[in-house]
């Protein structure tokens, strides 16, 4: 699995970069070597997204109501195309234009609900409702780290 920690504005919340050997932090944030220590409430909260490393064709072909034989075409579609929209979303995010993070977020959560990658859809819905309401606030670096994670995971 793949987790973000998702925070709530309305706490007060305190970001610490620390080292592991000080044992300040419980948790990983999934951004690297460094670990995010985060104080207040509701901060067990997490997206999570499942790897998606063993596809069975067959069964995804039953829940969208294709042939099975077409399910590993779509596929690698879908994460050609995801890889590259997450590259145009990182960068957006890096600029803080909202309109285009809403706009990339849009195309993956479309792809990814076509699939019934579910968990996927959820957070780039997520992704992208925060971007249309301009929130700076959210954690949309991380997000998107979740969301390529688990794009990079997808075998059949």
């Amino acid at each position: 699995m793949f987790a973000v920690f998702r925070y709530d504005n309305r706490y007060e919340i305190f970001a610490l970069v620390c080292k592991a050997i000080e044992g300040r932090c419980d948790f990983k944030t999934g951004l690297g070597p460094m670990q995010l220590c985060i104080k207040g409430k509701n901060m067990s909260q997490k997206f999570e997204l499942p790897s998606y490393g063993n596809i069975n064709a067959e069964e995804m072909a039953a829940k969208i109501g294709l042939n099975a034989r077409h399910i590993p075409i779509l596929v690698q579609s879908f994460i050609d195309e995801s890889t590259e929209i997450i590259v145009s979303l990182e960068a957006a995010i890096e600029k803080k234009d909202y309109a285009e993070i809403g706009n990339t977020a849009h195309s993956i959560k479309g792809s990814a609900g076509n699939l019934k990658f579910d968990e996927m859809y959820e957070l780039a819905k997520e992704v992208e409702l925060s971007a249309k309401a301009a929130k700076e606030d959210y954690p949309y670096l991380a997000a998107c780290a979740s969301l390529k994670n688990a794009i990079l995971s997808i075998k059949l």
